[in-house]
């Protein structure tokens, strides 16, 4: 096991590394600037290898390397992973160390992803910059501050049905907005995401506005209107209202007091 080096001095040539025993060790070595091959040093050492704390760092690095490159892994996984295949390192890796390790990823990965958006502004901005997949729209209504993003395969098989669905989810909503609405379709015992919207709030004039945008994906990916359809919702009254105002000729199917 090799003695643990840390980064001093850069040139444009060299670069000089000290051992991380700074205080107690004056063991240095110089190495290429862009090669890892030592050209000269003094590697003598006033101290013992410190074991854990090479593996440690050893561990720390791996995990960074992997949550930088698999962004979406969870950073538990990752660590576990990474530490079984040395299974000497993980028992010389205490609860502290694997604190630190996961909070290390955590700052790997900040470098990597985008900046997290602060404002519903810079939210719609974000995603009407992503890269949309095949058989998906993603758009935004800045107007209305609306997200809206549509699986445009499922109108294919949507266009004869007559059995829809809606509803709105608060708790998985991001922060800069209100509530995630969602249109699902029936067909054949399957139900069928068609669109989800991200919406600033939930009055009536917001739902009036989210079915007219339901209606017209719906008109411009089937090429027809959505008459003579059922539509199940929850039991919110402004959806209601808002759904009468936008689709009138929709036969709608939920609670009959609000009804």
């Amino acid at each position: 096991m090799a003695f643990l080096y840390c980064l001093k001095t850069t040139t444009k040539s060299t670069r000089i590394w000290q051992c991380s025993a700074k205080k107690d060790c004056t063991a240095k070595i110089t190495t290429g600037s862009d090669s890892p091959d030592i050209l000269h040093g003094c590697t003598i050492h006033s101290h013992e290898r410190d074991v854990k704390k090479i593996q440690t760092h050893t561990l720390r690095q791996a995990c960074k390397r992997r949550a930088a490159k698999d962004t979406c892994e969870r950073p538990r996984k990752i660590l576990v992973s990474e530490a079984r295949r040395d299974e000497t390192s993980i028992q010389r890796v205490d609860d502290r160390d694997m604190g630190n390790i996961r909070r290390a990823m955590w700052f790997e990965r900040r470098k990597v992803l985008p900046k997290v958006a602060t404002n519903r502004k810079e939210a719609l901005i974000a995603l009407e910059g992503i890269q949309p997949r095949d058989g998906v729209i993603i758009k935004s209504d800045f107007d209305n501050e609306i997200g809206v993003i549509i699986n445009t395969a499922s109108y294919d098989f949507m266009k004869d049905e007559s059995l829809f669905f809606a509803d709105g989810t608060f708790k998985s909503s991001p922060d800069q907005f209100y509530q995630i609405y969602t249109f699902i379709g029936h067909r054949k015992g399957h139900y069928i995401p068609m669109m989800f919207l991200l919406l600033p709030g939930a009055s009536k004039a917001i739902y009036e506005t989210a079915f007219k945008l339901f209606k017209d994906t719906f008109r411009s990916q089937t090429g027809s209107e959505f008459l003579e359809r059922i539509l199940f919702l929850d039991f919110e009254r402004a959806a209601l209202e808002g759904t009468k105002s936008s689709l009138p000729v929709t036969a709608l199917k939920c609670c009959l007091f609000h009804l």
